[in-house]
């Protein structure tokens, strides 16, 4: 956010926890944090439906022992897997530690590993159609992808034009 308050970008779309009184942030997507399994993983053929869920769901306690893939320590999305597995006192075999999302999920799609992310991660990536999203947890986890622009731009107009193409292309 600091790049957008020093006018070096426009723009940004990101997942936020705390919101800064300075900018704009639209609704783009409501997505949720998932297991990212490869499409012939054998978790995904213990996926069951299960009622509030938008996706079969797995025991989280079934991903522990299995080859997860984690982004590195002191990431925010690292924290939110910590912290999900940590909910359940579970602790996983942290086999691949990575610095960015798109390799994570290269690891799932090619190398049997499995990794917390989000839904809208796996339909967006070169990899979607070698991924499955399962929905873990007693409840969806979720959190909101934000459009997120200073307040008093100038580019009032293209920035609802950006929100409209943006909510239509994302997944």
């Amino acid at each position: 956010m600091e790049l957008l308050k020093k006018q070096q970008v426009d723009v940004v779309l990101a997942t936020i926890d705390q919101k800064d009184a300075d900018l704009e942030y639209r609704p783009v997507k409501m997505c949720e944090f998932v297991m990212a399994v490869g499409k012939n993983h054998h978790l995904a053929t213990l996926a069951v439906a299960k009622e509030g869920f938008q996706y079969p769901w797995v025991d989280l306690k079934a991903c522990e022992k299995e080859e997860n893939v984690m982004l590195l320590p002191g990431s925010p999305f690292r924290q939110h897997a910590d912290e999900i597995y940590g909910h359940y006192h579970l602790k996983p075999n942290v086999v691949y530690q990575i610095s960015g999302t798109r390799t994570g999920l290269s690891c799932v799609a090619y190398h049997e590993a499995i990794m917390i992310t989000l839904d809208h991660m796996i339909f967006n990536n070169p990899f979607s159609k070698e991924i499955v999203p399962l929905s873990i947890g007693d409840a969806p986890i979720q959190i909101e992808i934000d459009l997120i622009y200073m307040k008093d731009t100038v580019l009032k107009t293209e920035m609802e034009k950006l929100y409209e193409i943006i909510c239509e292309a994302i997944r």
